[in-house]
Formats: structure tokens, C-alpha cells, sequence
């Protein structure tokens, strides 16, 4: 039976307008008027109206448990006001409503504010569903005819649907649609089509093998597998660009090397029917597959022979044996650098001996399965002269690829001299950093941007250690200028020293490429670092180099794991306010424990009682407990909202001015408190369980607003004066919203730019761990403005992302003013 009980909606948003299907918004109003009864046969009914999947609701309806957003007692209705019922009409031959746009559910309907706070309009689930189809331009007859063919819920008559629109147009939540430019802003997060590049590698391997019969020779066929088409299979290329070169191209006579770097289980299948070497490169995202097609390979065909390498294939011996345990279908195990190893296979291999893979026990670097078991040989010395690699892009192999625009991942180097015990990168290579040639590098640049590739990522563990990194900057400019492309640079900055850091992001700022400066930190607790041997750049360096990026209007973000071994809840909170000390961006990443690194050495497992599996985060360890893990995430995610994408930055300078009360430790009791008594900060509450998904405006950022004013009086102690007046007008205007209008020139009760001035001259000269103290009080300053822009299309462009989107591509929410950290990036204006 199903679970018979009372719920309602809790003052909670039913989403985005344009992303909420018709099923979900039926459940939402059904919650929103209190349901009592069954949810199995409330899941039937919805499912027989609407065609909806119940699958699909049941796991919304546990989406909404889990946001805090059901309730077994009807809430207060907090949201209060009558919108003025006037109508209008409207002026425009095609019209469209700014998206996204949510609405707040109260008593079984829902409430439209604008980004003031006022109320706008309350509507009915139904003209909901009609009101939606305006979020794309159209005429509103046809959206009418559209709407009256349609067979929706609870639909309205023609006479609604008129009195509907006109009540839109008085709202004035009609625009007229923009004009469509000739060149549109650039998609930083380019989707590649992986249709048509599967087909073109078709296309390419129907040809190859048309060729490899008329030549009549009895080959092995050799076969790349990757899954992924929107960026360029790098370590595949590699391989197999090294394999058909070895030794003057030797392997040629023995092997066929199909160019068929795009793959699923079917065309592995199909192509696993005649015995072969499929080739797997293991990453945390390609795992997986790579596992699953192995499977399918050897399935299909036991003579097949699977080899497996990369950063997620164990190198630890006892996890390798029971990664053959786990995995019947692999055949052989690649440790460190592939390239030269996986030449010597091919060489001392004979896929038709039935002695098996013991011709294999003098190769060194790998471990396979051999006749009377698992067989491991010894370590193989690194590949000497990194230019005898020839290079995949350069020699045709990704042209596919390249026709598409997909990514590429681009080596000006190899090797780490670190060896921090959170990553295998450096204990991997701990030696040397040896080098590609650079006019090597700058033909993979170039063949990059002709491909019109928008993020072609630099795959340097330390880019900007080497003093030639510069001039490689500098080429890239170069290209931008030229080509356009790229627009976005994927970098890893160098650990511990920052001396051409400065120079590599003032060249990519000024040629228009989306970047910023990167400190790896990690952690500054003295005691983590220690535990994950790790040495920071000093302290001092550290200043200068934010002093550095804040006056030359650079964007500059740190690096901080959350999670490491060693690490506390209170660690956790001084790196955050560290970085909000120096007014940083904080990017902040789950510590994983990655197959080959360090941390999985069984005796540091034990030592520091790590809880996780390879490849699964770190939640518990001697340092700190699960729900002490569990704290610092619920603080991660409010750090992000409150700091990074500015929810409550400048209201939180204002508090610590005031009383003392440091930013992270404001932040955390604000979250604290709204996740204790939602009933009480409903908006806030509903902030910090639903935005990271959506990022948009949780119905109106007026009365986010206002509860902040409130818990700020109430729970701060602060006074209602002009002062707290000025600084949540600033707060409010820096929030991007898609109805906002621009520019928007504040006139304040205090001059906010001039009083934030003070603070970061007070930090500069030596105060950054107490410039309350040495800074004036915004109530000392007299009347001022504040002009707020959005040059960047913020409010067109960017809400609506889930975070780890907006994160992943380096987009923030900054708006443009005096007070505003360096935008990630540039105005569109800039773009070629």
C-alpha cells in the first residue's frame, strides 16, 4: 500500500517556468492545496491525466523530502499582499515573459513577485501552464491557439485565457523579444554533437578497412575505445600516434591501428567478433564505461585482449589483484606513463600463442593474467625525451574532432616535483619535469584554434612554473587574436610559487580569454599540511600576490580541499575566512581518494583511518567524523551561495565592521539557523536546499531581502537604521534577476564604494585579520550612489545553470560596479 499521509508544499517554489513538466506542476499544486490521502494512488491519478512517468514523480517527490520542502502541518502563510488587478494591453506583434522566472506556492496558488518584492500577480495552476508558453516568443494568438489545442489540467476557457493575458500586460511582464544579432554571444559549455561525430568516424573506419582488405595482410586489428565526444580522447591519441611510429613503424606489419577513437556497445560488439587489442584509458568519469565495454569485449569474443591503464587502473598491488578479481574480462594492467609500454606489449605479443600473456614476464610497467595467475613485473623508467611521442592532432588522428569544435587536451609537459598525498600525479612522476618542444606545442595550439576549439586545456600539473609558460600565454593571445579561439583556457597552476602567475592571466585578460589566476592551496592548517606533505607558498607571497590581482582588477581564486586527512571542522572554517580575509574566490573541492595517489598506500589508510573505497570522497577520518563531514559540506554549499556568488557578501563586511563577527561564522549561522526553523526564514531556507540547482532568484530577491534585514535586526542585534538601509540596497542590487533593468543607479543613504575602499586599504597595509578595527563605519560616510550595470548578459545568460555548471566553466554571477570583485572573464562586448 502506499503511504497514506498529510502534506503540503512548504512555501516552496515549483521552479523554473520552462522546466517544470506538466506532471510535476500537478503534484506541486496538489501538495500546494494540502493532500491527504495515499501518495501511490495521487502518483495514479497525475500519471492517467497528465501521461507523466511515475517512476519520474516518485523520485521528484523524494527530491522535494529531501529539500526540506514537504511538510506534514500546513505552513503560515508568510508571503502576504493583493496584487492591483490591473489590466492591459498588449503593444507588441510577438511577446515574451523574461525567464527564469519562479513563483512561490501559498494556499493553493501561486505567487509572481518582481525582483522589488511586489507583489505581481496570483495565479492558479492553470493559468500557470498557460503562462508558460510565453516564455518563448510568439504572438498571443498563436500562443492561444496553441494553448486551446492542447489538452492540459484543469484548462481555461477562451474568456480566461483573454483576461489572463491582460492581467500579464498590466503586470508589464511582457517584453518585447530581442532582436536576433548576426554574431550571438559564445557558449562557453559547447555541446558537441555525438551523433555526428560517431558518424564521421564511421565514415573514417569503413574507409580504413576498405583499405586493410585490398591490402591483403593478415593484421590485428587495434582498436582505441572512448565514449565521450566532446573532447578529443588525448590519452588514446597517444597511444596508439606513439604505437604506429615505434621503432621506424615496425608494428604496422603486425597491426591494424583502426582510427576509431568514438565508440558504444554495440559497434564494440560487432567490431569484438574478430579477435583484437582493445585499449582502455581509466579516469573517474570513464571507468565505468571502460568497464562495462571490457565486459562486453571479451563476452563477445574470450580471444579479445583487453588492456587497461590510467589514473583510475590500480597500481597498488594488492588493489590490482582485486581489480583482476572484480574484473574477470581484463587482461592486462598498464602502470604509469602508457606510451612505451604499450609498444613493448604489442611487440612481444602473439594474439594467436597459446601460451598466453606470459611472453608479456619481461615487460616492464604492467600486470597481467597469466597462466597460473596474476603476474606483476617491475616499474618501468619514464619515457626520457618526451618529443619521440608524435602527436595525435597533429598527425590526423582527431580530425573528426576537430571538425566539430570538441575539446582538446593539450601536454607542454610532463611530471610533478611534488608529492602531496591527495594526488597521483606527482607520485607518478616525482622527478624532473621534462618538456615537449615548443614549437611542438604551438602547432597543437594552432591546430586548436583553427578548429574554432573554445576551451583548449592545458594539461601541465604546474602551468606557470617554467618561465617559458609565459611565452606560451603569449601564443595563445596570439591565436585569440587570430582566430578567435580559444575563448577559455583550462589550466593547472603550479603549487608553491607564483612568479609568472601574475603575467600568464594579464596576457589572457587583455586578449580576451575566459581565465583566472589560481592559488592551489588546499589547506593553510598547519597539521593537514603536514599529514598530506604539502608546502604552500608563504604567507607573505601569498598577500602580495591578492594585493597584486585586486589593483590590476585581475580575478584571483584559491584552491581549498575539503575533507583531507588531518583536517577539522574548525581548519575548514579558518581556510574560508582566509580566503574572505583577502576577498578571494574559494574554489572548493571534495578530497577523493584516487586509486594511484599516495593516501591509498594501505599503511596511510590506516594511519589516519580513512573511510572510503578508491574513487569514492573522503566523509570520515581519525580527524574528523562523518557528521563533522556533513557540517562542513551543509557550510561548503552556503559559503558558494553566500560568498563566491555574493548572496550575502556585502551584507556580511557590514556585520563584521559592526560587531566582530567574522564572515564564514555569519554565514554559517545563517544557515544554521534557516535549516533549524524554516518555518521561520521560508526564502532562505529554501535558498540554501533548492538554488544549487537551479540558480535563479527564489521568487523574489526583495524578500530574500527582507528576511535578511530581519535576521540581521533580530538575531544580530543590528540597529534599522540608514546605515543597515544602505547596505542591503547595495546587497540587492548586485543579485542578477532576469526582469532587472540596467543601469541602476542607487542613491544611498552613506557612499558604500568610498567606506569599501577603507576596508581593502586596511587590509593592504597589514590589517587583514582585523580590519574592522583600523576601517570607519559605514555610518561615518555621507550620502553617495552606486551605479550597478550588467555588461556581461548575467541576467540574460547565466541564471538558471546549475551550480557545477556555472563552476565548471568559470562563470559568476558578478554584476558590474565599484564594489564588485574582478569578473571572471570579460564583457561580450569584447569577444571576437
Amino acid at each position: 500500500m502506499g503511504e497514506k499521509r498529510q502534506s503540503y508544499i512548504f512555501s516552496q517554489l515549483p521552479g523554473l517556468l520552462k522546466r517544470v513538466s506538466p506532471a510535476r506542476l500537478m503534484l506541486i499544486d496538489a501538495f500546494n492545496r494540502g493532500f491527504n490521502g495515499e501518495l501511490d494512488e495521487l502518483v495514479s491519478d497525475i500519471v492517467a491525466k497528465s501521461n507523466g512517468q511515475r517512476a519520474g514523480l516518485n523520485s521528484f517527490i523524494n527530491e522535494l523530502r529531501s529539500a526540506g520542502c514537504l511538510t506534514d502541518s500546513q505552513p503560515q502563510n508568510r508571503f502576504t499582499g493583493e496584487d492591483d488587478g490591473v489590466t492591459g494591453t498588449v503593444n507588441f506583434s510577438e511577446v515574451i515573459i523574461a525567464t527564469p522566472t519562479s513563483l512561490i506556492c501559498q494556499g493553493g496558488k501561486y505567487l509572481w513577485y518582481n525582483h522589488e518584492g511586489t507583489l505581481l500577480l496570483k495565479l492558479s495552476l492553470a493559468e500557470v501552464t498557460a503562462t508558460a508558453i510565453f516564455t518563448e516568443a510568439t504572438s498571443v494568438s498563436a500562443a492561444k491557439e496553441l494553448y486551446m489545442m492542447q489538452e492540459v489540467y484543469e484548462s481555461l476557457n477562451s474568456e480566461d485565457f483573454d483576461m489572463l493575458v491582460a492581467r500579464l500586460a498590466g503586470a508589464n511582464l511582457f517584453s518585447q523579444p530581442p532582436e536576433k544579432k548576426e554574431h550571438e554571444k559564445p557558449v562557453l559549455a559547447v555541446r558537441v554533437d555525438a551523433a555526428k561525430v560517431q558518424a564521421m568516424v564511421d565514415a573514417r573506419v569503413v574507409k580504413h578497412d576498405e583499405k586493410a582488405i585490398d591490402s591483403g595482410k593478415n593484421l590485428v586489428q587495434v582498436v582505441p575505445v572512448n565514449t565521450q565526444a566532446g573532447t578529443a580522447p588525448a590519452s588514446l591519441g597517444l597511444l596508439v600516434a606513439y604505437a604506429k611510429e615505434y621503432q621506424g613503424g615496425r608494428l604496422n606489419d603486425r597491426y591494424d591501428f583502426v582510427p576509431m577513437f568514438l565508440i558504444d556497445e554495440s559497434r564494440i560488439v560487432e567490431r569484438g567478433i574478430t579477435p583484437g587489442v582493445f585499449i582502455f584509458s581509466n579516469y573517474l568519469w570513464t571507468v565505468e564505461d571502460s568497464l562495462r565495454l571490457s565486459a562486453a569485449v571479451k563476452a563477445v569474443n574470450p580471444a579479445n585482449i583487453t588492456i587497461h591503464g590510467g589514473p583510475s587502473t590500480p597500481s597498488y598491488e594488492k588493489d590490482c589483484e582485486q581489480f583482476f578479481l572484480d574484473n574477470p574480462h581484463v587482461d592486462i594492467a598498464v602502470r604509469g606513463e602508457g606510451e612505451l609500454t604499450f609498444s613493448d606489449i604489442l611487440d612481444k605479443l602473439d594474439i594467436e600463442n597459446a601460451g598466453g600473456l606470459d611472453v608479456l614476464k619481461d615487460v616492464e610497467g604492467l600486470t597481467y593474467r597469466g597462466a597460473t595467475g596474476v603476474v606483476r613485473t617491475g616499474n618501468r623508467d619514464r619515457i626520457a625525451d618526451l618529443n619521440t611521442i608524435p602527436s595525435p592532432y597533429l598527425t590526423g588522428l582527431f580530425d573528426e574532432f576537430g571538425s566539430v569544435s570538441a575539446g582538446a587536451v593539450i601536454e607542454t609537459n610532463r611530471g610533478c616535483p611534488y608529492g602531496c598525498t591527495f594526488c597521483d600525479w606527482g607520485s607518478a612522476t616525482l622527478s624532473k619535469v621534462r618538456r615537449f618542444e615548443l614549437d611542438r606545442v604551438y602547432a597543437e595550439l594552432e591546430w586548436s584554434a583553427k578548429n574554432q576549439i573554445q576551451d583548449a586545456s592545458i594539461a601541465d600539473a604546474n602551468f606557470g612554473m617554467l618561465a617559458r609558460d609565459v611565452a606560451i600565454t603569449e601564443k595563445i593571445a596570439e591565436l585569440k587574436s587570430s582566430y578567435g579561439y580559444p575563448r577559455s583556457v583550462g589550466i593547472n597552476y603550479a603549487k608553491n610559487q607564483v612568479k609568472y602567475l601574475r603575467d600568464i592571466i594579464r596576457i589572457m585578460a587583455e586578449a580576451g580569454i575566459l581565465t583566472e589566476g589560481k592559488v592551489s592551496l588546499q589547506s593553510m592548517d598547519e597539521t593537514t599540511l603536514q599529514v598530506i606533505d604539502r608546502a604552500n607558498i608563504k604567507l607573505d607571497k601569498y598577500n602580495e600576490l591578492a594585493t597584486e590581482f585586486r589593483r590590476a582588477d585581475l580575478p584571483l581564486a584559491v584552491e581549498i580541499m575539503v575533507g583531507l586527512p588531518g583536517a577539522t571542522s574548525a581548519a575548514f572554517h579558518n581556510d574560508l575566512q582566509q580566503c574572505t580575509n583577502r576577498d578571494v574566490r574559494a574554489m572548493l573541492n571534495n578530497t577523493t581518494l584516487l586509486p594511484n595517489s599516495p593516501m591509498n598506500d594501505p599503511a596511510y589508510r590506516k594511519e589516519h583511518a580513512i573511510v572510503a573505497a578508491p574513487g569514492e570522497m573522503l566523509k570520515e577520518t581519525a580527524s574528523y567524523t562523518r557528521e563533522e563531514w556533513e557540517g562542513m559540506n551543509r557550510l561548503k554549499i552556503a559559503y558558494y551561495l553566500f560568498d563566491s556568488y555574493g548572496l550575502l557578501r556585502y551584507v556580511a563586511r557590514f556585520i563584521r565592521s559592526e560587531k566582530g563577527i567574522g564572515e564564514v561564522e555569519f554565514y554559517d549561522s545563517v544557515q544554521k539557523e534557516a535549516r533549524k526553523n524554516p518555518g521561520k526564514w521560508p526564502v532562505i531556507s529554501t535558498l540554501l536546499s533548492t538554488l544549487e540547482e537551479y540558480m535563479a532568484p527564489p521568487g523574489s530577491w526583495g524578500l530574500y531581502i527582507n528576511e535578511v534585514q530581519r535576521y540581521m535586526v533580530d538575531h544580530v542585534g543590528m540597529n534599522d537604521d540608514s546605515a543597515l538601509r544602505t547596505v542591503l540596497a547595495v546587497q540587492h542590487a548586485q543579485l542578477p534577476a532576469a526582469d532587472r533593468q540596467f543601469p541602476d543607479l542607487l542613491e544611498l543613504g552613506h557612499d558604500f564604494s568610498a567606506w569599501w575602499d577603507t576596508i581593502l586599504v586596511a587590509r593592504e597595509e597589514g590589517h587583514r585579520d582585523d580590519w574592522e578595527q583600523h576601517a570607519p563605519k559605514l555610518s561615518e560616510f555621507a550620502p553617495g550612489t552606486l551605479n550597478v550595470e550588467d555588461p556581461n548578459g548575467v541576467c540574460l545568460s547565466e541564471l538558471g545553470k546549475p551550480l557545477n555548471s556555472l563552476l565548471y566553466s568559470l562563470r559568476s554571477w558578478e554584476l558590474d560596479s565599484s564594489v564588485a570583485r574582478p569578473r571572471l572573464g570579460q564583457s561580450f562586448a569584447n569577444w571576437g
